[in-house]
């Protein structure tokens, strides 16, 4: 027996509505097409990945970009032209934290990334430095933070968001390379020793951080590394504000 499938909504007097056959003989009538936006929406599957972000990087003496920034400072910036420096420490409150693998290239040669030991497998990737037979990758840690308002006198063509009664600029940050020790390592510590303390686990926007940086000297050369230290916890009406961006981000 024919089964018919009839749309919930209620068809205009005097409208036909037309059907057609599946391939195993059912016959469909079709639901009534959604109406289109009235105007001033976006309309379409629009999502948080569509948003073009402002970055944040700390200025390395080697890096042609910034030029009239100094090295050690960090960098607020929507294109290389449109930036400005932010001197160190800044308060940041971080939202997301997400750890990959990044192919090991040369500059100016666009990486493979994966975001899992499986997906690096499958890429023929390996983090050993003793497999030459396999692609080298190295770990990095993709950031979505809040720089607060203090670390700046003005924000031009900004918009700081209202967290708690406190102005903060949202950013990203890629932490590469020794960068992605000195960032990823206090942040997974401040986590790991929640748990082998048994305290109950706090979302990672629970902590304000000072961002800071330090010239690390080696024999042969000098570079300029990120320092991240615990400030203190964000307050009540903070929490509540960072809790909803989180969760719509």
């Amino acid at each position: 027996m024919a089964v018919k499938s009839v749309s919930k909504g209620a068809t205009k007097a005097g409208s036909k509505t037309v059907g057609f056959t599946n391939p195993i003989g059912e016959e469909i009538v079709p639901t009534a097409p959604t109406p289109p936006g009235t105007g001033g929406t976006l309309e379409g599957d629009w999502s948080a990945g569509d948003l073009k972000l402002a970055r944040l990087d700390l200025k390395h003496a080697v890096d042609p970009r910034f030029a009239d920034v100094a090295a050690g400072l960090y960098v607020y910036s929507r294109s290389i032209e449109d930036y400005f420096p932010l001197t160190p420490p800044l308060e940041v409150v971080f939202l997301k934290a997400r750890k990959g693998y990044r192919q090991n290239v040369d500059p100016g040669e666009i990486p493979l990334v994966c975001y899992s030991k499986q997906e690096l497998a499958e890429l023929g990737g390996t983090l050993e430095p003793s497999r030459p037979d396999l692609t080298p990758f190295s770990p990095f840690c993709d950031c979505l933070l809040l720089i607060s308002e203090k670390a700046h006198s003005s924000w031009p063509d900004t918009s700081l968001l209202d967290v708690g009664g406190q102005k903060m600029a949202l950013a990203t940050y890629s932490a590469k390379g020794s960068a992605f020790k000195e960032i990823g390592s206090p942040l997974v510590s401040w986590d790991a020793f929640q748990r082998i303390a048994k305290k109950e686990p706090r979302p990672i926007w629970s902590q304000i951080w000072s961002l800071g940086s330090v010239l690390r000297k080696l024999p042969s050369f000098a570079f300029w590394v990120p320092v991240l230290k615990e400030a203190h916890a964000v307050s009540e009406d903070q929490a509540k504000a960072l809790k909803e961006l989180s969760e719509n981000l």
